[in-house]
């Protein structure tokens, strides 16, 4: 098995790969919308006659090529992840000119029609060029570059319906199409010699995977989202040849193309500026499916206001929110699915998605010439709104579903509030109660080279990830949970002030009560000071914020900055004594393993037998035969399987290199000898999920497929001797409980008073 290394490109490769994709898709843009408004006058023009015949050509004319790249998108795409998503860029600029020329010599509106289904099946700059950004860089920038990429789309349908709106009627419009395919070929040359795509290096058991490839159905929420996605895309291309004939009703025969080409730049300069912003809000926020459902409904409702005879003019703040509202919606979809494919299958799944957008864009304009024969077109406007509502309908779910990924939950991002900055020096006594456990210590902050005892490993990536947004944001990781064994006085100190009112009082939707107090007393303050100065701690909880902050300080001091804050941690130091923390499992789940497969290839060193009953009777049973011996439970879409009993043989030969301190550790068998040595499992974070309810791993694996293996926590004596030794447990091996909630106490990692403790008495080097 080998194990893919990426490395980031250097600014100026990222920069020229921006510039280069973003001229593709605003020459490709420009020419594909420089008709789509002023279509039915176009048409007009070449030969078309009557306004029922006119509206059906110009929406089978508006609708090709969105029809033509449904079915081919899928296909580019899954060429782009074999050859290289930069020729699928190139082969589709080279596309667009063909096309472009086809179009420019139309005679009739069937050779146009012609033009327009080549320029589907051989152009999707668009989606080639999001293809391309959606799978390359890093995971927290990625959002930001899927907008820019958008915003190229948004400049291009903004420049477009300006040149068409002043062209048509001349030939000057047929000219600027023959220039469009000249600079199609010549940005295609450019992207050749210039476009630079990472080298993806695959795993040695690619072969073996590639007959169960993953499916972009899979994917949370794939399902509405496919609905939703041609829903709100029918309502906002439908609307196009509709809005011509409404704004003719209004304002005339003799102004209607003229406010038609400035309503729907309009609304394309909303997007130009709406696609950046939402890029950078998906980024920050790490949920997609909001930004979309939020889109959506903004959408329906401008759709819907557009449908009242109101004035031109009156028109452009509701094509401002449409616009800026449109911008969301492909990139946050595209995110949401490169997000959760794998690297070998981004492009793939990327053309999925746009497949299901194509759908709705070919589809609404399609039907919207007929529908103008049967309901005035403020009706067919209305039905546009109603299909945008529809996909804001399906996206709540999803929506409410999609959680913030780690790092973003662990540097605090979306928290809101009211925050109140203490003015003198004070610890922070705190407290947490309810049906999940009791928690009480103390808040504070420790220096990073305090030898603090951590018990597993880190996962590069999200240490990484947290690194960043503690660079960005500049503020502290949430606090990390650190255990000790203490002498009763800081317990003592803590009990006294429970007593007391406290600043902080909030009641969980988990049922937990939290609550914050301020010791002030600065003999209190020393008194715990010098108990916690004798004592040694350990890890519970925060191993990759530890780690991302000693990261974060690194890169400050390389900076040339001196001691700082940034040489501190918060962290909730708990008298493990008094207050014994709960260990609790963190399952796994594997969304890519074909279950048959993996519980025919632990057959043949596991002893695996099927599970009756529910999700409580399998743990049930888990935990009594862990306590002979290792053992876990696969469950699959279908049902659960014991995996217990190890072959002795096999058991010493996969564990032969581990250190004798974990050897004897169900997790380190599991990941060891299971994953590694018989599924041989990639070692990539999309490849591996974290969940600590067993029934939210059960249920999305019923949902998307792939395998949850359940497991049993290490005992805490297992820890202290890992601890001890050393050696540290695979990512993830437990869960210390009740945690504290984010939030409740914050610092500025730049400027500000930080009460200082050492959790041991000496520090590292």
């Amino acid at each position: 098995m080998t194990q893919a290394l990426r490395t980031r490109d250097s600014p100026g490769t990222e920069r020229r790969n921006l510039v280069l994709l973003w001229a593709g898709q605003f020459v490709n843009t420009a020419g594909l919308m420089m008709l789509v408004p002023i279509m039915p006058f176009y048409l007009d023009q070449i030969g078309t006659s009557g306004t029922t015949e006119t509206q059906t050509w110009a929406g089978v004319a508006i609708a090709a090529p969105a029809l033509a790249l449904t079915l081919a998108t899928p296909l580019w795409g899954r060429l782009g992840d074999r050859i290289g998503r930069k020729w699928m860029v190139v082969r589709a600029l080279l596309g667009l000119a063909v096309a472009m020329v086809v179009m420019a010599t139309a005679a009739t509106p069937l050779l146009l029609v012609a033009g327009r289904l080549l320029q589907g099946t051989l152009g999707g700059v668009v989606e080639a060029a999001a293809a391309f950004a959606g799978s390359t860089g890093s995971d927290t920038k990625r959002g930001s570059k899927l907008g820019k990429s958008f915003s190229a789309t948004a400049a291009g349908a903004l420049a477009g319906p300006i040149a068409g709106g002043f062209l048509v009627g001349s030939d000057a419009l047929r000219q600027l199409m023959i220039v469009i395919a000249v600079a199609a070929v010549v940005i295609a040359v450019a992207c050749v010699l210039g476009l630079r795509e990472p080298e993806r290096v695959r795993d040695s058991e690619s072969g073996t995977r590639r007959s169960r490839r993953p499916s972009a159905m899979r994917i949370p929420g794939a399902v509405p989202l496919a609905v939703a996605a041609i829903g709100v895309y029918f309502g906002v291309y439908g609307l196009i040849p509709v809005f011509a004939e409404h704004v003719t009703t209004i304002a005339g025969p003799d102004q209607a193309s003229r406010w038609v080409g400035v309503l729907h730049s309009v609304m394309w300069a909303a997007t130009l500026v709406g696609s950046v912003w939402w890029g950078k809000h998906n980024d920050a926020t790490r949920r997609p499916l909001g930004s979309f459902a939020l889109a959506a409904g903004g959408c329906a409702a401008s759709i819907a206001i557009v449908a009242l005879p109101l004035d031109p003019f009156v028109m452009i703040p509701f094509r401002l929110v449409q616009g800026f509202c449109f911008a969301a919606l492909a990139q946050s979809l595209f995110l949401h699915f490169s997000t959760h494919a794998p690297d070998e299958h981004k492009s793939a799944f990327v053309g999925s998605v746009n497949s299901y957008l194509l759908i709705g864009q070919s589809a609404g304009p399609l039907l919207a010439g007929p529908m103008t024969s049967v309901l005035p077109a403020p009706g067919a406007i209305l039905v546009m709104a109603a299909a945008c509502a529809l996909g804001w309908v399906l996206t709540l779910r999803p929506a409410r579903a999609e959680k913030y990924p780690p790092e973003v939950a662990e540097t605090g991002s979306g928290r809101t509030g009211t925050i109140v900055r203490d003015h003198a020096p004070a610890l922070h006594a705190y407290e947490q109660t309810g049906p999940h456990g009791t928690l009480r210590g103390v808040l504070t902050t420790v220096h990073l080279d305090s030898a603090l005892l951590p018990h597993q490993d880190v996962i590069p990536e999200r240490v990484a990830a947290i690194a960043e947004r503690m660079r960005g944001g500049r503020l502290d990781v949430d606090p990390v949970l650190l255990g000790l064994s203490g002498d009763g006085r800081t317990t003592t100190h803590l009990a006294r002030a429970s007593h007391q009112e406290p600043v902080t009082d909030v009641l969980g939707d988990d049922g937990q009560r939290h609550r914050l107090w301020r010791i002030s007393d600065d003999s209190v303050r020393d008194d715990i000071s010098h108990e916690l100065d004798q004592r040694v701690a350990f890890i519970a909880d925060g191993h990759h914020r530890h780690a991302a902050a000693r990261h974060h300080r690194r890169s400050l001091h390389a900076a040339g900055h001196g001691p700082g804050p940034w040489d501190y941690l918060p962290a909730l130091i708990v008298d493990v004594t008094a207050n014994p923390l709960h260990l609790e499992p963190i399952h796994r789940i594997l969304p890519f393993s074909d279950p048959h497969r993996a519980l025919a290839t632990a057959h043949t060193r596991f002893d695996v037998r099927p599970l009756d009953g529910d999700l409580t009777h399998w743990i049930s049973v888990l935990k009594h035969h862990a306590r002979s011996g290792p053992a876990f439970v696969v469950a699959t879409p279908r049902g659960g399987h014991l995996v217990t009993k190890p072959d002795p043989a096999f058991l010493a030969s996969a564990l032969r290199d581990t250190p004798p301190a974990i050897r004897t550790l169900h997790l380190t068998v599991l990941h060891t000898a299971l994953l590694d040595r018989l599924w041989r499992l990639p070692r990539h974070p999309e490849h591996i999920r974290y969940e600590h309810s067993a029934a939210r791993a059960v249920r999305c694996v019923r949902r998307v497929g792939g395998i949850a293996v359940l497991t049993t926590p290490p005992t805490q004596d297992q820890l202290a001797t890992a601890a001890a030794a050393g050696v540290r447990l695979p990512p993830k091996s437990t869960a210390f409980g009740p945690t504290p909630r984010p939030g409740l106490l914050t610092s500025a990692s730049m400027r500000g008073y930080r009460e200082t403790i050492d959790a041991t008495a000496g520090r590292g080097p």
